[in-house]
C-alpha cells in the first residue's frame, strides 16, 4: 500500500508511493514515476480512487516511468483522459488491469519487449489509440483489453499468443484487418464483435470452438476461412455480418451448426461456400450449408509453396515424394479431398516417401506442422 505523503512544492506535487518509489507531477502536466530500489521495484496496485493523483488526473498530459520500475499497477492511470503520451522503460514486464482504461486522448503506446502480462481492460475505451504491437512474450490477450478502441487501425499479434479473451477487440470499429497467428487455440465470446470495418478473417487451425457472437455485427466482413479443427460454432457467431459473401470450410463431413443462427441476417443465397473436393453433395444436403447460393469444390485452406519463400518444398522424383524444410516437424500427406494418407516426423532437411504407398490418386496435399504451408503435388511419373 502506498504511503499517503504528499509534498506541495512550487513546481508541482510529489507523492511517496513506497519508501523507495515516488511520483511527481510538475506544472507542465508530466507525471514521473521513479524508484531508488537497486534491484527494481513494482508499482503498487490501486483502485481508481486510491491513486494519490486521482483528483489531479485531468492535469496529467504525459507520463514518464523511469528505469527500474518493473510493473504498472492496476488502475494506475485509469481515466487520465487528457493523457497523450507515455514513456515506458524496458524494465517493465507487467501492465496491470485497467491501467490505461478510459485514457481517451492517448494516441500511441510503445509496449516494451519484455512485457509478459497485459491485464484485462488495460486499454479499454482508449478511443484515440491508432496502433499497437503486442510483445512476443505475451501469451494471452485478456478480456476487453482493447474493447471500444474505436480508432485502432493496426494490431500486431505475435506467435506467442495462444488465447484471445472475451471482447478483446470488440467495437474496434476502425480495424480493417487482423492476422490471428496459428499459435492461437482459443478465441473468446464477442472477441471481434462489432468490428464494423473488418473485411476478412481466417481462423487458425488449432482453434476448436468459435464462440457465441465472436464476429457478430461485423458488417463489412466479406470472407471467412474456417479450418477443420473447429468442432463447435456458437450461437450468433456471424449474425449481422451483412457483407459476408465468401465462406471457406475444410470439413470432409459438414459440421452441424445451429439452424438459422450461425449466419442469421446474412443473405446466404447470394454467398459462395468453398468445400473440399468430393464433398459438394454432402453440403448440398446439410442444414444451413445447403442454403448457400453457390457451393464450389476447391482445395480450401491451401497456401501455394511459391508464397512460402521456398523454405518448404515438395516434389515427385523417381517415384519418391521428396519433402524438404529447415525444421524438425510432422509432415502429413493428404488426398485432395482432405483424407490423411501418410505422416512422418522429419528432422531438418528432407524426407522421402515412396509414391507406391500413396494410392489415393495423382494429386496430394503436403503439410508441415511447423512450416505452416501446404502444397498440391502432381504425380507425373
Amino acid at each position: 500500500m502506498f504511503l499517503s505523503i504528499c509534498t506541495a512544492l512550487s513546481w508541482g506535487q510529489t507523492w511517496n508511493l513506497t519508501s523507495t518509489m515516488t511520483a511527481t507531477l510538475d506544472v507542465s502536466g508530466t507525471l514521473t514515476i521513479s524508484t531508488t530500489a537497486v534491484s527494481g521495484e513494482a508499482m503498487p496496485n490501486f483502485s481508481s480512487s486510491s491513486r494519490p493523483w486521482h483528483n489531479d488526473r485531468a492535469n496529467i498530459l504525459s507520463i514518464v516511468i523511469e528505469d527500474g520500475v518493473t510493473s504498472i499497477g492496476n488502475e494506475a492511470f485509469y481515466e487520465c483522459n487528457n493523457l497523450t503520451q507515455i514513456a515506458i522503460p524496458n524494465s517493465v514486464t507487467r501492465i496491470g488491469y485497467s491501467a490505461f482504461q478510459y485514457c481517451t486522448a492517448l494516441t500511441q503506446i510503445a509496449i516494451p519487449s519484455l512485457v509478459t502480462t497485459i491485464g484485462h481492460q488495460a486499454f479499454h475505451h482508449c478511443r484515440s489509440l491508432t496502433s499497437v504491437t503486442i510483445p512476443n512474450l505475451v501469451t494471452r490477450i485478456e478480456i476487453q483489453t482493447f474493447d471500444d478502441c474505436t480508432n485502432l487501425i493496426s494490431v500486431t499479434i505475435p506467435n506467442s499468443v495462444t488465447a484471445i479473451g472475451q471482447s478483446a477487440f470488440s467495437d474496434c470499429t476502425s480495424l480493417t484487418q487482423i492476422t490471428i497467428p496459428n499459435s492461437v487455440t482459443t478465441i473468446g465470446q464477442r472477441a471481434f464483435a462489432s468490428c464494423t470495418s473488418l473485411t476478412s478473417a481466417t481462423i487458425p487451425n488449432l482453434v476448436t470452438r468459435i464462440e457465441i457472437q465472436t464476429f457478430v455485427n461485423c458488417t463489412s466482413l466479406a470472407s471467412v476461412t474456417i479450418p477443420n479443427s473447429v468442432t463447435t460454432i456458437g450461437n450468433y457467431a456471424f449474425a449481422g455480418c451483412l457483407s459476408l459473401t465468401d465462406v471457406s470450410v475444410e470439413w470432409i463431413t459438414p459440421l452441424s451448426v445451429p439452424n438459422d443462427i450461425f449466419f442469421l441476417y446474412v443473405n446466404l443465397s447470394a454467398a459462395t461456400l468453398h468445400v473440399p473436393v468430393g464433398t459438394k453433395s454432402l453440403y448440398q444436403a446439410a442444414p444451413v450449408w445447403q442454403d448457400f447460393g453457390t457451393i464450389v469444390e476447391t482445395a480450401v485452406g491451401l497456401i501455394p509453396i511459391e508464397n512460402a519463400g521456398n523454405t518448404f518444398r515438395a516434389a515427385v522424383i523417381d517415384n519418391l515424394l521428396k519433402i524438404e524444410s529447415p525444421h524438425r516437424e510432422l509432415i502429413t500427406v493428404y488426398s485432395l479431398a482432405g483424407i490423411p494418407l501418410h505422416s512422418v516426423t522429419k528432422n531438418a532437411g528432407s524426407v522421402e516417401i515412396p509414391v507406391s504407398s500413396l494410392s489415393a490418386g495423382s494429386v496430394f496435399i503436403v503439410k508441415g506442422s511447423v512450416s505452416g504451408t501446404v502444397k498440391v503435388v502432381a504425380i507425373t511419373n
